[in-house]
């Protein structure tokens, strides 16, 4: 019936419980409601720290997201996002920076009461909850939400995103030590009864692999029909050909290696599906069945040679 946002600084200072119970009180005058549901929450712990924010790499993030930004404004470094534009965000930035530009003085205040000296910069590790997040760890109404909120900091913070101390000679990311900031902030204890919380199903967005295979089979007939034959390995390794051609004309308009803009267009993909992390392992051997085979290879007419 209606859809609310409710303002940070509003959130501040009074519950959200008693805001909820408020707002309900008005909309029922104007009808029947349902049960509150969550479209969107953003979890925060605002700390203190001098130390740099900027003080490790992009790979020393290890997440289930693709995307991971860094910002800065002139020489003053302000902080990261990790996962823009997925149904979950996470940022790192320097708050004390934003009240300044922005005038969000109630903040400070806070702060002063929790023990801030006024001086040492303090950040903000948020995390955006968007509903489908919140429904793929079966949550939904405002008091399962509520409730779980040390769940969905958990799972934020050990399960979808964590910050590690790289280690060069080792090179498999999530065997690196946690960053001992990281474990000071996935501690925060947010006091609810609820525990840890999982994924209902996974969180790809992109189309299945019998949609891609449907598409793909289109195109290998019509590539057979245009090359006049019915030879299914053909018509694969011409659509192969065919496609080549298309990334060496890609890699001259941009400037890319052929390898470059192919893993240019595989990271947009990435963005768009959600399916994978900061990097890749070593890149897979090629599955061809049969065409490796030299019986079956003769048998079809190709050349004993690989493909």
């Amino acid at each position: 019936m209606a859809y609310v946002q409710i303002s940070s600084g509003f959130l501040a200072y009074k519950p959200v419980e008693l805001i909820e119970y408020e707002l309900r009180a008005i909309l029922e005058e104007l009808g029947d409601i349902g049960a509150s549901k969550v479209s969107r929450i953003d979890l925060f712990a605002d700390f203190a720290s001098a130390d740099s924010m900027e003080a490790w790499d992009r790979d020393a993030w290890v997440t289930r997201a693709t995307a991971v930004h860094q910002y800065a404004e002139g020489s003053t470094f302000t902080g990261w996002t990790v996962g823009a534009g997925g149904v979950l965000m996470a940022r790192l930035y320097h708050k004390l920076l934003e009240c300044q530009k922005t005038g969000k003085d109630y903040l400070l205040g806070l702060w002063r009461e929790a023990g801030w000296d006024d001086l040492t910069p303090v950040w903000r590790l948020e995390f955006e909850f968007r509903r489908e997040a919140l429904s793929q760890l079966k949550l939904d109404g405002l008091s399962s939400v509520l409730g779980n909120l040390d769940g969905l900091w958990d799972y934020a913070t050990t399960d979808w995103l964590t910050l590690r101390c790289p280690n060069r000679q080792d090179q498999t990311r999530s065997r690196w030590e946690i960053h001992p900031l990281w474990m000071l902030l996935a501690s925060v204890d947010w006091n609810t009864p609820g525990g840890s919380l999982s994924r209902s199903f996974k969180p790809t967005r992109g189309p299945s692999m019998a949609w891609i295979g449907s598409r793909a089979l289109s195109l290998m007939a019509s590539t057979a029909s245009l090359n006049r034959h019915r030879n299914f390995e053909h018509a694969g390794i011409e659509l192969m050909n065919v496609a080549a051609d298309a990334l060496s004309r890609r890699q001259e308009q941009k400037g890319l290696s052929p390898k470059g803009g192919f893993s240019e267009m595989v990271d947009d993909c990435n963005r768009k599906f959600n399916t994978a992390l900061n990097d890749f392992e070593a890149d897979p051997d090629p599955v061809l069945p049969n065409l490796q085979n030299p019986y079956y290879r003769a048998k079809q007419g190709f050349p004993n040679r690989g493909v």
